[in-house]
């Protein structure tokens, strides 16, 4: 993923990528995960990161496991 998942999501319009929605909710989960961590991060003590934290690696790993592998296979597909 980008730093920016809108420029991936761009990539992904260009190309004509019928997951593209889908895709973008999945950004948009992986941006709230981490405003999450980042509201954490300055309301108390750490042990109240794990659960945001745990979250946002299993919402990452689910997204790359899937999702951007879905894209790859389409682009590879497209590219022949």
């Amino acid at each position: 993923m980008s730093p920016d998942p809108r420029v991936e999501e761009g990539f992904m319009a260009e190309a004509g990528f019928p997951g593209r929605d889908a895709h973008a909710q999945s950004h948009d989960r992986l941006v709230a995960a981490l405003d999450a961590i980042n509201g954490a991060l300055g309301a108390g003590p750490v042990s109240s990161l794990s659960g945001d934290l745990g979250d946002f690696i299993k919402v990452s790993l689910k997204h790359i496991a899937e999702l951007d592998e879905n894209f790859r296979g389409f682009l590879n597909d497209l590219l022949g």
